[in-house]
């Protein structure tokens, strides 16, 4: 899922990119032009936010694989006494 995410951002931000920036479609100062551009910005902050998000979710993950690992070897030490 994330995977699909990271690619549907990155193809929305190169067309987006392309068509707009590329071609060097001029507007007029207004909503188009405001929003275009923190358009991008919010994408990239999302992006950003996304690599935030996955690598705190694995840190997370793996703290607890650890913590119930540890829990498991002391229970069968219990048990073994």
């Amino acid at each position: 899922m994330n995977g699909f995410f990271r690619c549907f951002l990155f193809i929305t931000e190169f067309f987006i990119k392309k068509i707009f920036l590329d071609n060097k479609i001029k507007f007029n100062k207004g909503i188009i032009s405001f929003l275009l551009k923190y358009f991008i910005r919010i994408i990239t902050l999302i992006k950003l936010l996304s690599v935030l998000l996955m690598i705190t979710i694995k840190k997370v993950i793996k703290y607890h694989i650890f913590s119930f690992h540890g829990l498991f070897q002391i229970d069968r030490s219990i048990k073994g006494l």
